[in-house]
């Protein structure tokens, strides 16, 4: 007997058994202290979440019923530090008690039907033993329960601690950088040192797309993506000559800067067979007493990673949603099948006392409508609908 209870709760935890850590860690968890319960009887659409976490690579989580239970995926136990495992069926509120003030009323929000995305939001955690300044990128979206209310909340984020910091970085180190070269050009004077100590990408040409001035950096990272190493005297349009479409491509947001516009744009620039990037461009132009464009700069910066970043999470927010479309139009199907089955058992009862009172009524007997062909449009109707569940049940998510 106890074999056989065993049996049946190792089937049930079928949507555990992939996961890594995470799922090991769930199948053999003492779940006595969790608000969640035992795996085995968690509702079908937890478990359908549960294994969409599961099997990604993406940090996430989901928080369950009214105590909101945690449960999480490896990527995500990355993220807690130290306090994994113990996070793992836990409550939300405890697992992060020191940032809930910041994430509790966006929890609550979620739980309210509406989702919610921010972007490098500051949070002071302690999850190595001390309080750390971080930052992160996430979105909260309500989960619907198998009777169609919200039961939870469902979480993809990722830490951009590191991009931050480097970011402000940056931004102090190119603030100073770039009112010194403003102060430069305006007097005309093009002193190359000024920009050689930056990552950003610096360079300044003449109206016939020249080079008055680039920095190593930049001078690598053309030579990088189109193949061609640039010096100040030359033509960047030349330089590309072999290269029609980046040729054009860069002459067209030159050609906006030369005359005189001062603008932001991120676009991919890059030869596909060396390397294709995205990057964030802020252009300037320098003008004389008269107002006439003299000269036109840039400051590039790579944003390639950070925009890679956004459309995995768009990706994992998709996968979500799908899932939950197809686990209602399952339960619709199913419910649908089931009301006609009902109505059509009730026609062939009718048929069937015609049937028999036909045996003794000669008038009855004569009516051109022989019960065995409703039972076959019984038969062929019940199987049609079977056929459109099983179809409907074998296209949803698990």
């Amino acid at each position: 007997m106890l074999d056989q209870r065993a049996s049946q709760t190792g089937n049930a935890l079928t949507f555990l058994s992939e996961g890594g850590e995470a799922g090991a860690l769930m199948r053999s968890l003492d779940w006595l202290h969790s608000p969640l319960g035992h795996p085995s009887e968690w509702p079908q659409s937890l478990r359908s979440v549960v294994a969409l976490m599961l099997g990604s690579k993406f940090p996430m989580f989901v928080a369950w019923g009214p105590e909101l239970g945690f449960l999480y995926n490896d990527a995500y136990a990355v993220i807690l530090g130290a306090k994994h495992p113990k996070a793992m069926g836990s409550r939300f509120e405890e697992i992060w008690r020191e940032i809930w003030s910041d994430i509790g009323p966006l929890a609550h929000r979620a739980l309210q039907g509406e989702a919610t995305w921010l972007e490098d939001l500051p949070l002071v955690m302690n999850r190595k033993g001390f309080d750390e300044q971080t930052w992160f990128t996430f979105s909260y979206s309500p989960v619907r329960g198998d009777d169609g209310r919200i039961a939870g909340m469902f979480c993809a984020v990722a830490e951009t601690t590191e991009k931050v910091v480097a970011e402000r970085r940056i931004a102090d180190e190119n603030q100073t950088l770039e009112q010194r070269v403003a102060e430069a050009l305006a007097e005309r004077k093009l002193f190359a040192d000024i920009v050689e100590g930056t990552d950003a990408f610096v360079q300044m040409a003449d109206p016939l797309f020249n080079f008055l001035a680039i920095n190593k950096a930049s001078a690598d990272e053309f030579e990088r993506i189109f193949g061609v190493r640039p010096k100040v005297g030359d033509n960047m349009l030349d330089l590309l000559e072999n290269k029609p479409e980046h040729r054009e491509a860069v002459k067209r947001v030159w050609s906006r800067a030369l005359s005189g516009e001062a603008f932001t744009e991120i676009d991919a620039f890059g030869d596909p067979a060396l390397d294709r990037r995205y990057y964030e461009m802020k252009y300037n132009s320098l003008k004389d007493e008269q107002g006439r464009v003299i000269a036109a700069y840039q400051f590039v910066y790579d944003v390639t990673d950070r925009l890679r970043d956004q459309e995995r999470l768009k990706k994992a927010e998709d996968a979500l949603r799908q899932s939950q479309k197809m686990e209602a139009v399952g339960q619709l199907v199913s419910g649908l099948a089931h009301d006609f089955n009902n109505v059509l058992g009730a026609v062939v009862a009718a048929f069937d006392m015609i049937v028999r009172r036909a045996a003794e009524n000669e008038r009855i007997r004569t009516l051109p409508m022989p019960a065995c062909k409703q039972r076959n449009a019984e038969r062929n109707s019940r199987h049609s609908f079977s056929h459109f569940r099983e179809r409907s049940a074998s296209s949803s998510p698990r």
